[in-house]
């Protein structure tokens, strides 16, 4: 029931916000917004879509063992945890830089949700930083944050 609830809530939050894209200047800064926007749109009626049928699926919801029940709450606490430490990368990336935090942020991440080969953590965390500084410093033209100090040398020796 709660997944059907914020499945709502995030469609009319983003028809909310695909309205807000209207005053934008440019018609360009329109494009990646909306696309955004249209995607995260589809994604979530999708998923309404398929609670709708698990629910009308599930004849008797009492049956849930005590096993999902721990499930559930290991669940829950990860994504306390997750919502956390994005919060406070958000904060920190402002002086450590995309460039050196995000593979740490990634690496760091990526463990926590049960990724355990170091390989596929070292590699996936610096091929997507390297796939966002240039989709966004040269694709898209939008500085990213390039931190303080020594961390923003560093950035800079980059990109």
């Amino acid at each position: 029931m709660y997944t059907i609830i914020f499945n709502i809530a995030m469609i009319a939050l983003c028809v909310y916000l695909f309205y807000l894209t209207t005053e934008f200047r440019e018609s360009m800064a329109q494009i990646w917004p909306r696309i955004i926007i249209i995607i995260i749109i589809v994604t979530n009626t999708i998923l309404l879509v398929i609670n709708f049928i698990n629910i009308k699926g599930k004849k008797h919801k009492e049956n849930i063992s005590i096993n999902n029940k721990k499930n559930n709450n290991v669940y829950s606490k990860r994504f306390i945890v997750a919502v956390f430490f994005t919060v406070l990368y958000i904060y920190l990336i402002q002086y450590l830089g995309v460039v050196f935090f995000t593979p740490i942020f990634m690496v760091f991440f990526m463990y926590f949700m049960g990724l355990r080969k170091k390989i596929i953590l070292v590699i996936v965390s610096i091929v997507f930083t390297l796939f966002l500084v240039i989709a966004f410093t040269k694709i898209m033209t939008v500085i990213l944050p390039r931190g303080q100090g020594i961390f923003r040398v560093i950035s800079r020796l980059i990109y």
